[in-house]
């Protein structure tokens, strides 16, 4: 009787075009651009300009984080809904990863 609610309950969510650009974007093509940006600071291309692509990188990603959860229903990688303490934790571990990334490609620039 109820069987057909409850496998529907188990299949994934559907999500447009739009939510799934923005999952994307968060997960791989903001952290590319992040990691490009990184190499060419430690080559020592264009100076300042590639610090504030880089940090802009960083905050538009927890931007599209935040997002992809209050607008377009985010989930967490166990596909449960991902809470505002998802995001937080998320910020904070992208935050800490790209400083490090950062002063890497800094420290690669002084060296080579």
């Amino acid at each position: 009787m109820n069987k057909d609610v409850q496998s529907n309950d188990r299949q994934p969510m559907q999500m447009g075009c739009l939510a799934l650009l923005v999952r994307i974007t968060w997960m791989i093509f903001g952290n590319l651009v992040l990691i490009l940006t990184a190499f060419s600071i430690a080559l020592r291309k264009a100076g300042m300009v590639l610090d504030i692509v880089f940090w802009t990188a960083a905050a538009g990603l927890i931007l599209v984080r935040y997002l992809d959860i209050t607008v377009f229903g985010g989930f967490t990688k166990d596909f449960e809904p991902a809470t505002l303490k998802d995001w937080r934790l998320y910020s904070l571990m992208l935050l800490a990863a790209s400083g490090v990334l950062w002063l890497l490609a800094h420290g690669a620039a002084l060296v080579l």
